[in-house]
């Protein structure tokens, strides 16, 4: 399980957050985390790729390489 603590501005919550639940006939929470799912779930992060210490990081480009 994760837990995960997100701070909204009280106008932000009150404008929009909380019709658009109503409007959905859901909590305000779970529009917000149903949301981050449909924002997040496509990525997809390849931590090979990712920066490590101690090795040589850089990039070269080329141009024809696809």
């Amino acid at each position: 399980m994760v837990k995960l603590e997100i701070e909204i501005p009280d106008d932000l919550y009150e404008e929009v957050i909380k019709p658009r639940a109503e409007d959905f006939k859901t909590t305000p929470e779970r529009y917000i985390v149903q949301n981050l799912i449909i924002l997040f779930r496509p990525c997809v992060y390849d931590r090979s790729k990712w920066l490590k210490p101690g090795q040589d990081n850089s990039v070269t480009f080329d141009p024809y390489k696809r």
